[in-house]
């Protein structure tokens, strides 16, 4: 049964006021990775990060796709320029890759913030990156918002069509 002060925030995030996790007994982060074409190919991620304050279990979890790299070459994975570990790319048809970190695992697992940047590097430099946001309750990861506002209706002046 969920108690007045949860009702009350659930009642503002539905009256788009606040936008919180689901779970009330976690922090979790998100975030699209995104990066420029390799060799006429664009890769393409995500990163998922979570903190349980009960237990301080923390676990950090990016997958990438699409790396137009052999299978076998060694990405490294930053934190605000920080290192925390590397993958392997995969052969097709996947060509991606993995890193997952659990504390419970006994893998040291940074705490991470909202606006913490992660990136993946090659030899070359970075090739995919994104900044970790706050999920909103329906679990979708968080995408930047346009910065015009929003076109809600407009009229074509041609033949007053309505878009």
């Amino acid at each position: 049964m969920l108690s007045n002060h949860k009702r009350l925030l659930l009642a503002a995030v539905a009256a788009g006021g606040l936008s919180v996790a689901a779970d009330f007994d976690e922090t979790r982060l998100r975030t699209t990775l995104a990066g420029g074409p390799l060799g006429g190919v664009t890769a393409s991620g995500s990163v998922d990060f979570q903190l349980r304050p009960s237990s301080g279990d923390r676990s950090f979890r990016l997958e990438v796709e699409g790396l137009n790299l052999p299978a076998g070459t060694t990405l490294q994975v930053f934190v605000n320029n920080e290192p925390l570990g590397r993958l392997i790319v995969s052969g097709p048809p996947a060509r991606g890759g993995e890193l997952e970190l659990a504390s419970r695992d006994g893998a040291s697992v940074p705490k991470l913030e909202p606006d913490d940047v992660v990136s993946v590097r090659g030899t070359g430099g970075v090739l995919l990156s994104g900044v970790l946001q706050r999920p909103i309750l329906d679990d979708s990861p968080i995408t930047p918002a346009p910065t015009a506002a929003p076109l809600l209706a407009a009229t074509v002046p041609d033949d007053s069509r309505v878009l």
